[in-house]
């Protein structure tokens, strides 16, 4: 089957599924989004199991068959499972929805002509154990081939018979053939006719589109020609029109243009007509106002006159009671000044006079107490020269080396007389 895990490979025209092998569990992922080299799309994967392995793991997006010595075990939900090595994964089943493309080819119309319709089917297999049971061993992957290719075919065949060939165009798409507001298209009556029959199967159809729809050579190349002519035709027509239309727009535009001219000359003239009017009313305001402003300036200057005259004459009113209220002011400053002079001078004397007796005073009292004074210091000055004499007898006494001569032969009166000579020296 190729390397599908690795490699890329590309779907052929006509839908194939395919059961293939894979080596380990984790590919079916893989190998569920591609196809074989013959562009065949595997939907179920056979996983090889890991004799040493004491574990499975089950990929998201997938259903795991398990069997255990062949036996049936039910569907294991995507996680880590542990298990002994001989229960195995049988089948893996994909959850993606995948698409079956097949052509019918040689459907005659009601007019006996034969077309080829090409129709995709959308189908997942339904979620559940017991439908995915039934998709195990109701049917095989070439029987659901087989009966997917021989259903559509019959109901396409039975659908292009009510068909004209040239009516099969509207069958195309996937809401194709609506006849009326309420009615289900053709391709949900397809739809629904299919889930009828391999719902059983644990196959659900998501949808049925009809892709395309071809007509046989010669009768398609007719179709073109008569199509190719009746286009030719219509665009000969659509180009007289179009020339014709050109025409008139033109004589349409003249006519526009010169009523439009017409138009614009009136109301040039209209504007000429009303801008006289309004330099003719401007002239007369201009007028107007210079006759106010030169009644106003003059008015304006004769109360300037008038307030200057008023002016001149209050100033010389102010001018007078000011000198006479700065003479008022300087004789009452002279007046004050000079009482306040002899108020100075009559304190200035009073002080003096108070002051010369209290000095005299003071000297009395230091007179006096001069006296006292000097009566002490007498007695104080005969103590203190006494003291004096004595000591200058007292060092001539202890002075040795002194010798006082005379005839006073010890005489303590001649000595003491002597004394009182040295003394008064």
């Amino acid at each position: 089957m190729g390397d599908l895990v690795h490699h890329n490979y590309q779907k052929s025209r006509e839908t194939k599924f395919v059961a293939v092998d894979c080596g380990d569990v984790d590919d079916a992922i893989s190998i569920f989004g591609n196809f074989t080299p013959e562009g065949h799309t595997p939907i179920i994967c056979m996983p090889e199991r890991s004799w040493c392995k004491p574990y499975i793991i089950v990929p998201e997006g997938s259903y795991a068959v398990v069997t255990k010595h062949g036996n049936y075990q039910g569907v294991w939900e995507p996680g880590y499972h542990w298990c002994m090595p001989y229960t195995l994964i049988q089948f893996m089943i994909t959850k993606q929805n995948f698409q079956f493309d097949v052509p019918v080819r040689n459907c005659p119309t009601i007019d006996n002509i034969f077309v080829q319709i090409e129709v995709s089917i959308v189908m997942r297999v339904r979620p559940g154990e017991d439908n995915i049971k039934n998709f195990i061993r109701k049917t095989s992957v070439n029987q659901l081939n087989e009966q997917l290719e021989a259903v559509i075919s019959e109901r396409i065949r039975v659908l292009a018979r009510s068909k004209t060939h040239l009516e099969a165009y509207s069958i195309k798409g996937k809401n194709s053939g609506r006849g009326q507001e309420n009615a289900k298209s053709v391709t949900h009556q397809l739809t629904e006719y299919m889930n009828g029959i391999f719902e059983d199967k644990g196959v659900e159809i998501r949808s049925v589109i009809i892709t395309n729809v071809r007509l046989d050579r010669g009768i398609a190349d007719q179709l073109e020609e008569k199509t190719t002519y009746a286009s030719k035709n219509t665009l000969e027509k659509k180009q007289q029109s179009f020339e014709l239309r050109c025409i008139n727009d033109d004589q349409e535009y003249n006519q526009k243009k010169e009523k439009m001219k017409q138009g614009r000359q009136a109301e040039t003239e209209e504007f000429n007509k009303l801008k006289a009017e309004i330099e003719k009313d401007h002239a007369k305001i201009n007028a107007d106002t210079s006759k106010i402003i030169a009644e106003v300036r003059e008015n304006t200057w004769v109360e300037v006159a008038k307030v200057n005259a008023i002016s001149a004459l209050e100033a010389e009113e102010v001018k007078a009671e000011t000198k006479m209220i700065k003479a008022r002011i300087l004789a009452e400053g002279r007046a004050k000044y000079n009482e306040t002079i002899a108020e100075a001078e009559a304190y200035v004397l009073t002080k003096e006079a108070e002051a010369r007796q209290a000095t005299a005073e003071k000297f009395a009292e230091e007179i006096r107490i001069r006296g006292k004074a000097e009566a002490r210091l007498t007695d104080k000055r005969i103590h203190e020269l006494q003291m004096s004499q004595l000591g200058i007898l007292q060092d001539l006494a202890s002075n040795r080396k002194l010798k006082i001569f005379g005839d006073q032969k010890e005489n303590v009166l001649a000595q003491f007389a002597a004394f009182k000579m040295i003394n008064e020296n």
